[in-house]
């Protein structure tokens, strides 16, 4: 096999240094310009998220921390309330109530409603 440099190979291989050139310049540069593009937004795209995600839970254990802050406060500050003996609605059932009539009951929430106005006006 004797490789001879004549015309023709001469011009095959310019015609493939061209295409080559060509196809390089307007078809794989492009794509890859794509490429490299979406990458780019899927990785912004992913920082963001994660910007997102973590301002979430520093919110959340905010909302966790004062939460748990007002518990404390109200179980602090919560009202003593001593067992009255004109107030005896543990005693009574749920069956005893259905059974009670509209008249009673009406007079039963006036009750307690002014004994409940004369605690807070009284304090406790």
């Amino acid at each position: 096999m004797n490789i001879s440099l004549n015309l023709t190979l001469l011009v095959q291989i310019i015609n493939f240094l061209i295409a080559y050139f060509l196809l390089t310049r307007f078809l794989l540069k492009p794509a890859l310009n794509l490429f490299k593009e979406d990458l780019s937004k899927r990785t912004s795209l992913k920082n963001n998220v994660i910007k997102i995600q973590d301002k979430v839970l520093r919110k959340e254990e905010h909302k966790a921390l004062e939460w748990k802050k007002y518990q404390e406060y109200f179980m602090n500050h919560m009202p003593k309330i001593s067992y009255d003996q004109n107030l005896k609605l543990d005693t009574l059932s749920i069956e005893r109530v259905d059974k009670l009539k509209y008249e009673d009951l009406e007079k039963m929430a006036s009750d307690i409603s002014l004994i409940l106005k004369s605690k807070v006006i009284n304090g406790y």
